[in-house]
C-alpha cells in the first residue's frame, strides 16, 4: 500500500504542471495578424479650425491640430488655451471642466457638443440670436 501511495503522488506531481501551462503560441503574436498600433487616419476627425460657441459670430474658438493627430489645442471664446484628446468621436481636455475634473466634448458632424449643453459649431448662426420660440 505504502508502494502504490508513492506511486500515486509521483504520477500526480509529474502530470500537474504539464496540465497548468499555458500552450506556447499564446505567448506569442501571431506574425501573419500584426497589431493595429494606432486608428485608421480615416477615423481621426479633423478638427482644425476657427469655431463658435453656440453658433454665435461674435463668440470665435479655435481648435488647433495637425492632422492627422489626436494631440489638439483647444482655444475658447475667452482666449484660455488647453491641450486635449481626440478620441474616436469624443474630445479630453483635462485641465477644462468644473472643478479641475476635466471636460470630454461630442464630436457630431461639424458640432462639438458639451456636457452642460452648450456648442461648438464651424459655421456661425446668421440669426443671433438664435429664435427659441414663445
Amino acid at each position: 500500500m505504502n508502494r502504490s501511495i508513492s506511486t500515486g503522488l509521483l504520477l500526480f506531481l509529474l502530470a500537474s504542471p504539464v496540465q497548468a501551462q499555458i500552450p506556447w503560441p499564446q505567448y506569442w503574436p501571431n506574425p501573419n495578424q500584426p497589431y493595429q498600433v494606432a486608428p485608421p487616419v480615416r477615423s481621426i476627425p479633423n478638427l482644425d479650425g476657427v469655431w463658435f460657441l453656440t453658433g454665435n459670430p461674435l463668440a470665435q474658438c479655435q481648435v488647433q491640430q495637425r492632422w492627422p493627430s489626436t494631440q489638439v489645442l483647444f482655444i475658447n471664446e475667452h482666449g484660455s488655451r488647453a491641450p486635449a484628446t481626440i478620441i474616436g468621436n469624443r474630445v479630453w481636455i483635462p485641465t477644462w471642466g468644473e472643478g479641475g475634473r476635466g471636460l470630454m466634448g461630442r464630436i457630431e458632424g461639424d458640432r462639438i457638443i458639451w456636457p452642460d449643453g452648450n456648442f461648438w459649431s464651424r459655421t456661425p448662426i446668421t440669426a443671433w440670436p438664435p429664435f427659441l420660440g414663445p
